[in-house]
């Protein structure tokens, strides 16, 4: 690791996991991206969806 990296990493900003968050989402919502409420990983009372379908739940109506 080089100097240069050593000094990056020491000027990033400790933050909490809902910080991280809000901060990747606010950044892809300034560039066009629409922001998705988050949905469980198993749908509540939904017998048709019987397995995780790589977090695309939030897209089917629970």
């Amino acid at each position: 690791m080089t100097l240069g990296a050593v000094c990056r990493i020491q000027e990033i900003e400790r933050m909490n996991s809902d910080t991280l968050r809000e901060k990747f989402l606010s950044f892809f919502a300034s560039h066009a991206h629409e922001v998705v409420a988050s949905s469980p990983v198993i749908p509540r009372n939904d017998p048709t969806l019987l397995f995780a379908n790589a977090g695309m739940n939030q897209f089917k109506e629970v």
